[in-house]
């Protein structure tokens, strides 16, 4: 995600782009999109919203790998290896 110069309130700029896809939230496109500014934001009320938007992206799109390595390596970074397993476990299923 790009970041976006001189943005004093990012969480204002998420909230926009949440505005503006409004009419598209369920397109995995826009959910991923939302996901990695919620995680840009890095506060945990707002990364655990970039882990639904991921979620989300999954079941609308289940074929896209990029929501299962986001996933993992949220998991991964917070040491939660099983759940980074079972992630994972679920995108080879799904690449097979």
């Amino acid at each position: 995600m790009p970041q976006v110069a001189g943005l004093e309130e990012p969480s204002k700029y998420v909230e926009g782009l949440k505005t503006c896809f409004a009419r598209q939230l369920g397109n995995s496109s826009v959910e991923m999109t939302l996901a990695q500014a919620y995680y840009d934001l890095n506060t945990p009320g707002r990364i655990q919203q970039g882990v639904s938007a991921l979620n989300k992206t999954i079941t609308v799109n289940p074929e896209r790998p990029e929501p299962y390595l986001m996933l993992s390596k949220h998991y991964s970074d917070r040491g939660q290896l099983h759940e980074e397993k079972t992630i994972l476990s679920q995108a080879l299923n799904k690449a097979t």
